[in-house]
């Protein structure tokens, strides 16, 4: 018996795949109709060029359903079988290995050796290359002899002194002429004394405080004139 394949356009009733076969169903403009239908189906389609013309639709092929995923799923089911056959069946305990077949009490222990790891504490090494000592955050110093605008008379020894304050560390303190280096002291009391000055004129004093490191500062700057001296005056001793 053949499988339902369409439907009538009339009534709906199940045409088989035999009945075109039997006369029982005819197609008419892609229309199909039953033998009870038949003689119902309006005249304007069966009096067209191809209403006489007989369209036997094709099978629709069924599709079979693949038996692959069910099998598929049992060999998957089975491999996990063996897999937890095979699991319990090696049961390895803490230290000790497990023969298949062979009591555990019967398993020869196998001692497991440890080697101990000595601790090593870390160790920095500190790469930062030494930074020098400033003399102090705010070092200073200035002169406090001759004052600003003192005059003396040649031949003069004239007195240099600075006082150096917040100083950290060992320092010198370097006594100039303008760019002329006079003279230097590395302890205090800070003096240095210019002796002998002949030559008439002004003359501009400065006091520089060095560190250790070579960092310097400088004090402020001062002026002074030498004037020319007297001439000495030749007496002749009393009672001559």
């Amino acid at each position: 018996m053949g499988k339902c394949i369409v439907h009538c356009a009339e009534c709906g009733k199940a045409i088989r795949e035999d009945d075109f076969s039997q006369s029982k169903a005819v197609a008419i403009e892609n229309r199909t109709f039953c033998s009870g239908c038949r003689e119902v189906a309006p005249d304007t389609q069966r009096t067209r060029k191809d209403s006489t013309r007989m369209r036997v639709p094709v099978p629709v092929p069924v599709a079979r359903k693949s038996t692959l995923p069910l099998f598929a799923g049992g060999l998957t089911l089975g491999f996990g079988v063996v897999v937890l056959i095979g699991l319990s069946l090696f049961r390895p305990a803490t230290g000790t290995m497990t023969r298949i077949g062979v009591p555990p009490a019967e398993q020869p222990a196998t001692p497991v050796i440890r080697k101990a790891v000595p601790e090593i504490a870390p160790t920095i090494e500190s790469r930062t290359p030494p930074v020098p000592a400033p003399l102090d955050a705010a070092p200073s110093i200035r002169l406090t002899s001759p004052l600003d605008g003192a005059r003396f008379q040649s031949p003069a020894d004239i007195v240099i002194e600075a006082e150096v304050g917040r100083r950290n560390g060992p320092v010198r303190v370097e006594f100039y002429h303008g760019p002329i280096k006079l003279g230097e002291a590395d302890a205090a009391p800070y003096r240095w004394v210019w002796k002998g000055l002949r030559y008439p004129g002004n003359y501009e004093l400065m006091a520089k405080l060095v560190g250790a490191q070579g960092e310097s500062i400088e004090s402020q700057k001062v002026w002074v004139w030498v004037d020319r001296g007297q001439p000495a005056v030749a007496t002749r001793p009393a009672g001559r």
